[in-house]
């Protein structure tokens, strides 16, 4: 991760991410 050019949209995108790998785990 790119953790030096994070932006709110970056941010955004990580954390919708992290929910559809969570969700796939899950699932």
């Amino acid at each position: 991760m790119l953790e030096d050019a994070l932006t709110d949209h970056d941010l955004v995108h990580h954390q919708t991410a992290s929910i559809i790998v969570k969700h796939i785990t899950l699932d």
